[in-house]
């Protein structure tokens, strides 16, 4: 586990060393498949350093595409891997321009709102304020 919890801290130095052709085709993929098979701690670790993905990433034009990852990581029923994973998509959020807040941000906030899942609608609440001020339409 430990090696693991290594490797989640250092996704950062795996990306710019992959590239950001790669990061985007093979790193973000394959931490979307990782999250269904790894402890709370792990997926923590992964929470909390996806933001610092996104220069990894080409910046936040890119920053859309963490956003599959995190939104699972919120939808976890351990409290402390989804209270992490709101905070990184606050912080994703806070890098992305205005019109993809609206086109990619809202829609997941939206998805987690009506979740049938209670840690679904937790994570939602966290993240409308992130969004309210950018949209020109009511949530």
């Amino acid at each position: 586990i430990q090696d693991q919890l290594t490797a989640a801290r250092k996704i950062s130095t795996i990306a710019l060393g992959m590239g950001v052709q790669k990061s985007k085709s093979q790193l973000i993929p394959y931490l979307l498949q990782i999250i269904e098979s790894h402890t709370d701690e792990v997926l923590h670790a992964i929470a909390e350093s996806i933001p610092s993905l996104v220069p990894g990433i080409g910046g936040g034009e890119n920053a859309h595409l963490l956003l599959p990852s995190l939104e699972a990581l919120a939808e976890k029923d351990e409290t402390i891997v989804r209270s992490k994973a709101v905070t990184s998509l606050v912080a994703v959020a806070s890098q992305m321009p205005d019109a993809q807040l609206q086109s990619e941000m809202l829609p997941l906030v939206k998805r987690l709102a009506g979740g049938e899942n209670f840690p679904s609608r937790i994570s939602a609440a966290g993240l409308f304020a992130s969004v309210y001020s950018s949209s020109p339409t009511a949530i």
